[in-house]
């Protein structure tokens, strides 16, 4: 899969038409059926439909309920005989996950602030204060599942599900899984681990079907404040809805024990001495 310069979406051989339908969607906002398969050549005189050409009618309606079926996409609206498709926010995932769109988050961005709106709809708020690269690696790093931060979360079962080779199996445990109550958690993980990663294990109460999923690993809290990690929460402290995340987030984390609780303090510590110096040193720098 790459991206042209019109922002077209090109498949490879290799490339799954499913993967093609989700970075449509996601760099464009919702489309209908016939947005995505192969024209024919219009008759003489006849107006062509600009389309993606993701394959033929019948192969991307498949696909398309595919990804219906398995919680990927929803239907938006419809407009006569037309039903447009939109994102659900695990199928956002699943296309942030594509690496030719890393470039391309801004389109993104666009159309689906809504779905992650401390961290997408932050955007602009990122790039003013020269973060955006942190935020950019961040999400890499999430998506991509690097060992040290594998744990129980949601998107690590929304992969786990979408891995299933067995179309049923996998519907079935897609259907069960998400629900508004998984959507919730899953946009409080990508929040936590853009926003405030050095915290992980938070106990998360919804309804996981039976079955093993491998390679879980221990929860993990550091409890040093780095210069690195002051100067984010200053930034942090700039905005007001990521503000009251970050106090939200630490009074919920002194909830959960002891070394919990002082691990709680000892950022809000820093929340209190260092609320502007690290912003006004960056400012300083940037005008230089």
């Amino acid at each position: 899969m790459y991206i042209d310069e019109k922002f077209k979406v090109i498949l490879t051989r290799k490339d799954k038409i499913a993967d093609g339908i989700l970075a449509v969607i996601a760099l464009k906002g919702y489309k209908c059926y016939d947005d995505l398969y192969l024209s024919r050549p219009a008759s003489l005189g006849g107006k062509i439909k600009e389309r993606e050409e993701l394959g033929s009618q019948s192969t991307v309606y498949y696909w398309l309920k595919q990804l219906e079926r398995c919680k990927l996409i929803r239907v938006y609206k419809k407009i006569g005989d037309k039903t447009l498709y939109d994102l659900t926010l695990p199928g956002l995932l699943v296309a942030l996950s594509f690496e030719p769109l890393s470039n391309h988050v801004d389109k993104i961005v666009a159309h689906h602030a809504g779905k992650l709106p401390l961290i997408l709809g932050k955007w602009d708020f990122f790039v003013d204060t020269r973060v955006v690269g942190i935020v950019k690696e961040r999400m890499k790093e999430y998506l991509s599942f690097p060992p040290e931060v594998v744990h129980l979360s949601p998107y690590h079962l929304l992969i786990y599900g979408l891995k299933e080779k067995e179309k049923e199996k996998r519907e079935s445990f897609m259907r069960e899984l998400i629900n508004e109550r998984f959507e919730y958690h899953l946009q409080e993980d990508v929040n936590r681990s853009m926003l405030f990663p050095w915290v992980f294990g938070i106990v998360y109460d919804f309804y996981v079907p039976n079955v093993n999923i491998p390679d879980i690993k221990e929860p993990k809290v550091k409890l040093k404040v780095t210069d690195d990690i002051e100067k984010w929460i200053s930034i942090l402290l700039l905005d007001p809805d990521l503000k009251s995340y970050l106090i939200r987030e630490l009074d919920h984390l002194e909830k959960y024990g002891d070394f919990c609780s002082e691990v709680a303090k000892l950022y809000k510590h820093v929340i209190d001495k260092y609320p502007y110096y690290w912003y006004s040193k960056l400012k300083s720098t940037n005008t230089h």
